[in-house]
């Protein structure tokens, strides 16, 4: 059964890439509207916008 490792570790990163974009492709969306338009008056006004950059 060694013929079919090559196989499953493929299927595994590629599972694993997906994963990683569909978490953060779902961040982007609940943050769309920081990272749209930039709104310096709510980044500057909200401690936890503050505290990521």
């Amino acid at each position: 059964m060694d013929y079919q490792r090559p196989i499953f570790l493929f299927l595994f990163g590629v599972i694993l890439l997906f994963l990683l974009f569909a978490v953060y492709a779902v961040y982007l969306y609940f943050n769309q509207s920081k990272y749209v338009y930039f709104p310096t008056s709510d980044i500057a006004a909200t401690p936890s916008d503050a505290g990521l950059f």
